[in-house]
């Protein structure tokens, strides 16, 4: 990730028209690469996406095998203390996955300064696509299929100022985009999709929140 300036971007309505200019904050899309940031918040993020729920039954958890099945000694087959061992069938499973957490919280002055990092990056590259407002009332796939075609979009992830019920249904169904409300933003869907699309009231929230 290199370090990128911020800049004057083009404001554009649903329609791909021109509708005016909105300069980026450089306090939030310039400021310096910090690839090592990015990858901890990243991280940590992921993991505490994890379940942990896969669990097997271990020796102890399996049902029976409370008696010796045969005395120890005399009867010239091999020593067993239990049905629900290991080495027979039906036993317990060993060093199997057992229930376990793995969140672990991500301090907010990380999560902020690493969600900057990657918008300088997106700016910096010139891959964020501002909008004057993205308004689907019908709530049908099909116009939303027809608005990224007139935007040119190729897997993007949207961040509108409310995601309302309409522009989720319209929108939950199309492979290769997102739609999220601003306040849900982080590093990891950033960096997820190639292009980022802002409307200018989430853009302001943004900028707000991150200064």
């Amino acid at each position: 990730m290199g370090e990128a300036m911020a800049a004057t971007f083009t404001v554009y309505d649903q329609n791909h028209n021109e509708v005016g200019k909105v300069e980026l904050a450089d306090r939030v899309f310039g400021v310096e690469s910090r690839p090592h940031l990015v990858h901890q918040v990243v991280k940590m993020y992921l993991a505490n996406q994890r379940m942990g729920t896969a669990t097997v039954k271990n020796k102890a958890k399996v049902r029976g095998g409370g008696k010796k099945p045969w005395r120890q000694k005399g009867t010239g087959r091999a020593r067993a203390g239990s049905i629900r061992s290991p080495l027979w069938k039906g036993g317990g499973s060993i060093f199997g996955p057992q229930v376990k957490d793995y969140w672990s919280r991500i301090p907010k002055i990380m999560r902020n300064e690493s969600l900057k990092v990657v918008l300088t990056d997106r700016a910096g590259e010139g891959n964020i696509v501002v909008l004057d407002s993205l308004n689907l009332p019908d709530g049908k796939t099909r116009s939303f299929n027809a608005f990224i075609k007139k935007m040119e979009l190729k897997k993007a992830l949207i961040v509108v100022e409310e995601l309302d019920e309409e522009t989720r249904r319209a929108t939950r169904n199309v492979q290769g985009y997102k739609v999220m409300d601003w306040r849900n933003l982080n590093s990891y869907e950033v960096l997820k999709y190639p292009i980022l699309v802002l409307t200018k009231t989430a853009l302001s929230h943004i900028s707000e929140k991150l200064s």
